[in-house]
């Protein structure tokens, strides 16, 4: 009896891994802000603050929007096996959900 083995799917497997990636800067942004280095100076705003709080929106959110499009794309292909797929998709789905969480929920 042959047992075929099917392949990953490629879009699936970088899904995965930029999921996790945007995963993992969201965490290490919520890590700098809760030690306080988002926070401006009482002298004013600088622009390390700045740039610190636009990272999740200039950088995070569009690499879990390009994971959500990966991961659709990973389960769409056919005769491909869809593990790596559905983890990008939850990756890509968790990232934003927390972002928002956190932004509503932020002290």
């Amino acid at each position: 009896m042959d047992i075929i083995q099917r392949q990953h799917s490629g879009p699936g497997i970088a899904s995965f891994v930029i999921g996790s990636l945007a995963l993992l800067g969201l965490a290490m942004f919520e890590a700098a802000n809760r030690l306080g280095a988002g926070h401006a100076p009482a002298s004013g705003i600088s622009i390390m603050s700045v740039l610190l709080n636009a990272l999740p929106i200039l950088v995070i959110l569009p690499l879990a929007l390009l994971a959500l499009g990966l991961g659709i794309g990973g389960l769409c292909q056919s005769g491909r096996r869809k593990e790596f797929a559905i983890a990008g998709l939850a990756l890509s789905v968790t990232v934003p959900v927390l972002f928002v969480t956190w932004l509503l929920w932020a002290p």
